[in-house]
């Protein structure tokens, strides 16, 4: 049965299970405190039956709903009913575009999230990956590569690099995702770039690569396609660690796709770990709105 929470001892639970899906989820399902992105919950509910427990959190981030589910050991038989109502009943209180979050080890939910909802489901399961903190040093560039603030003056070859190297992870590869939203990550990298957040790698003052982090994670990263190969990715990589530790941030982080082999092969080679496995799905909007 879903209620309410009744003890600090369920909501660290809850906020447990939220934070093996990523560091982000137990910050959302904690009121994402510090930041103004928080739009508040909807529905905060409990479930118990047996020997099983788990969460659902409807809420508000970023002007959107947003839902986080998670069971232990995994949604019980019989309870897929149920938790379709609760969803509905989220979505009725905001009926635009919904993100779904939730452990991908919980399988049965797994196949209800992907193939059981009565809504368009768009997903993919996503590792959050993290180095220590102990201290790290900038690479050593070759004087044939810089690294240079964002400028505006660079904002048409940054995309069409990012629209190249990462078209890979677009559900629609041929989708020019950054270039048709250009002047959006303009201002956001503009911003990031004032404290150093966001920088070009150029080699004999051609782009060769793109960084942007926000705090401790490191949100974009690509080389070139035509100078993949050379070691490129180590030195965004590592540069972007440096920054991270040297402004004492926190915890270098950043995530990628489940499926995205070779990336996730790269991160452990040079150092990361796994901290947390997401399942994600993206709801669109109900009908007539």
């Amino acid at each position: 049965m879903y209620r309410s929470f009744e003890t600090e001892q369920e909501h660290a639970r809850a906020a447990q299970l939220l934070a093996a899906v990523d560091r982000g989820e137990r910050w959302i399902f904690d009121g994402a405190p510090g930041s103004s992105e928080f739009g508040g919950s909807l529905i905060k509910q409990y479930f118990t039956r047996g020997d099983t427990w788990g969460v659902f959190h409807a809420c508000l981030f970023r002007g959107r709903l947003r839902l986080q589910i998670g069971f232990s050991p995994d949604l019980p038989v019989e309870e897929e009913v149920g938790l379709i109502g609760l969803i509905r009943q989220a979505r009725r209180q905001a009926p635009g575009p919904a993100s779904l979050w939730y452990p991908p080890e919980n399988a049965r939910l797994d196949r209800l999230i992907l193939h059981g909802l009565p809504w368009l489901v768009h997903g993919h399961k996503t590792r959050e990956l993290a180095f220590d903190t102990r201290p790290a040093f900038p690479p050593v560039l070759p004087p044939d590569l810089a690294f240079v603030p964002y400028d505006r003056a660079w904002l048409e070859a940054v995309c069409r690099l990012l629209d190249q190297a990462l078209a890979h992870t677009f559900a629609d590869p041929g989708d020019a995702v950054f270039s048709r939203d250009k002047e959006k990550y303009d201002a956001e990298w503009l911003g990031l770039a004032r404290t150093n957040a966001c920088r070009l790698l150029l080699e004999n003052r051609v782009l060769a690569g793109f960084i942007a982090r926000k705090d401790a994670e490191i949100d974009l990263m690509a080389v070139a396609p035509e100078r993949q190969g050379r070691g490129l990715g180590r030195i965004l990589l590592q540069q972007a660690r440096a920054d991270i530790l040297e402004e004492q941030a926190g915890e270098p982080h950043l995530y990628c796709l489940d499926s995205n082999n070779g990336a996730l092969r790269f991160y452990l080679r040079e150092g990361m770990r796994v901290t947390g496995h997401s399942g994600y799905a993206w709801l669109d909007a109900l009908p007539g709105t």
